[in-house]
């Protein structure tokens, strides 16, 4: 009887043994087909793995500087290098004789055209076309779908076909010097495109701000130069912005780099205000929409978003932001100019709601002071609040009554006009105004900046006076950035856009030299010796200074589009 059962035991191990034989042997046959269809694959791109190159790596590659050169051993041509060959045409026909061709430079030559049959360099991975007289380009150059790195800059390319999108793995697209109006919105199919440059190409604005949009992963962008300066700073202050949407004067620094932070001013005055953190994130979201970013459009749209919400949700039951009317007053010029830019109804009837706050804290002389009720005023604070009901006349708010009595606190700090061939004041307008006196007043570059702009805002009609205004800051603008009132440069900017434009070139001359261009604080300016800097520290200092920029570049806050140039009559609404 066992030894019946060991009988019937025998067939089923010598089935289980079969069985693990088999599974084995379909082991070995998967593995040994892995390997084989891997050498193919090692076979069809003779590189493998180091095909997938670098800028670095092509340099690296030995090039032949001769198509009779390179013919003699094909095989070992990964590098054609033909710039600078004095060349009409291509010697396409010799070129497809290349069979493992990486890199081909056609640089520096006099090509007019390029043959349809380029686009048969299926393997390519850099082609290099600048400095050459093209005006178009054949369209089986985008059928190059391993091309990583393509230069067409200095040549006569007007515009790029739909089909550059089917370039999926470029990395680098080299554009400058063309007359290259506006990208393709195929363009965002380029996932990735790191490295985009499009230096002295007459693109509109209004193209420059897609291209964020088209190319949010993009690492480099060289815009024409107005861009490029006023996205520094904004880069820089959305990289230091809280993960709550707010900014801080002091605590911006813990969002730096480790190995190479910003310079940093410890225990600042400012941030001991309960109020400072509102401050920052006002004073920066108006740099963004100033620059035409809002929370509905734009590539930092999102971090407008944040910014806002954490602004209005603190804004209080009567409207306003803060008791401190500095504060409350650019907290209320941010959300205003967001409101009249995007239309929002709900963000026009906050903002509506804190413009009636400014006007109950208006002073009997005109003026504002920090707190209210007062009566004193002060000129800095004034033209803040001055700016604020500016730009609420975008959204359709009564301010006119407000901003004529305005006008008497600025009559009572200017001086008399100096006399001469070209009307100069006695003395810069007064920082203060108070009833009595017990000490002499300062006076101030800075007062006499807000003091222009803000009777341009009111509409000033003396001429003379607010030519006055001008000459003055023309002969007391600061020489030195170092020394220099971020206050003061912004207002001086603002003033002069309307009155002297031409002489504000000059002046961004002096901030681009002192603007941080390495490590973390890149996009970012050191804070000046000037008290009002040191009290802000880099964050007010940069976002002041940027919108110094944005002017220049013609970026322009709504408050100071509502201005009218002097002497310029306005015209009559279809």
């Amino acid at each position: 009887m066992a030894r019946r059962e060991e009988n019937n035991q025998e067939p089923e191990k010598k089935k289980k043994s079969l069985k693990w034989v088999l599974v084995g042997a379909a082991v070995i046959i998967a593995v040994l087909l892995g390997i084989f269809l891997w050498i193919q694959s090692l076979k069809e791109d003779k590189l493998a793995d180091t095909t997938s190159i670098q800028v670095i790596k092509v340099e690296k590659l030995e090039s032949y500087y001769s198509i009779e050169e390179a013919l003699e051993e094909p095989e070992k041509v990964y590098s054609l290098d033909l710039s600078e060959s004095d060349l009409a045409s291509v010697p396409i026909k010799d070129i497809l004789k290349l069979p493992v061709l990486l890199d081909l430079r056609l640089n520096n030559n006099k090509l007019k055209k390029l043959p349809k049959e380029i686009g048969e360099l299926k393997d390519i991975r850099w082609i290099n076309l600048e400095n050459n007289q093209l005006e178009q380009l054949p369209k089986e150059i985008w059928d190059l779908k391993k091309l990583e790195y393509l230069n067409l800059s200095n040549n006569k390319l007007t515009e790029l076909p739909k089909e550059i999108g089917q370039l999926i793995n470029l990395k680098k697209l080299w554009l400058s010097h063309n007359q290259i109006k506006a990208l393709p919105e195929e363009m965002k199919h380029l996932i990735k495109l790191e490295c985009l440059y499009l230096e002295g190409n007459p693109i509109s604005e209004k193209e420059e701000e897609k291209i964020g949009e088209l190319l949010p992963n993009i690492k480099v962008i060289k815009f024409p130069e107005r861009l490029v300066y006023v996205l520094a700073p904004l880069r820089w202050l959305s990289k230091h912005q809280n993960p709550d949407g707010s900014w801080s004067f002091s605590d911006y620094h813990k969002k730096c780099d480790r190995e190479n932070p910003c310079k940093h001013i410890d225990n600042l005055e400012i941030a001991k205000h309960k109020d400072a953190d509102k401050f920052a994130t006002g004073l920066s979201l108006f740099c963004f929409s100033a620059a035409g970013h809002t929370q509905k459009a734009g590539y930092y749209r999102k971090q407008v978003q944040k910014a806002l919400k954490y602004l209005t949700d603190l804004q209080n039951d009567d409207g306003s932001f803060s008791d401190n009317n500095l504060i409350n007053a650019i907290c209320i010029l941010a959300v205003c100019e967001l409101a009249g830019m995007t239309g929002d109804k709900n963000l026009i009837e906050k903002a509506t709601k804190a413009v009636k706050v400014i006007i109950e804290r208006q002073n009997q002389n005109g003026g504002w002071d920090y707190t209210s009720p007062s009566n004193s005023s002060d000129t800095l604070v004034t033209g803040w609040n001055i700016f604020a009901l500016t730009s609420s006349k975008l959204i359709k708010v009564n301010v006119e009554d407000s901003l004529k009595k305005a006008l008497n606190y600025f009559k009572l700090i200017t001086p008399d006009i100096q006399e001469g061939t070209e009307p100069i004041l006695k003395t810069h307008c007064k920082d203060r105004w108070q009833p009595v006196v017990k000490r002499e007043i300062p006076t101030s570059n800075t007062a006499t900046a807000v003091c222009l702009v803000s009777r341009l805002c009111i509409g000033e009609k003396d001429i003379r006076l607010l030519k006055a205004h001008a000459n003055t800051l023309r002969k007391h603008f600061p020489k030195d950035f170092k020394k220099a009132d971020p206050y003061g440069l912004f207002f001086s900017f603002a003033g002069m856009f309307h009155m002297d434009e031409k002489r504000l070139k000059d002046w961004r001359n002096l901030l681009l030299e002192n603007l941080c261009k390495k490590g973390c604080a890149g996009g970012s300016w050191d804070p000046t010796l000037h008290p009002a800097s040191q009290h802000g520290g880099r964050l007010l200092t940069t976002a002041l200074t940027s919108l110094c920029l944005e002017i220049y570049y013609r970026y322009l806050p709504c408050a100071i589009l509502m201005v009218d140039k002097p002497g310029k009559k306005k015209e009559p609404e279809e």
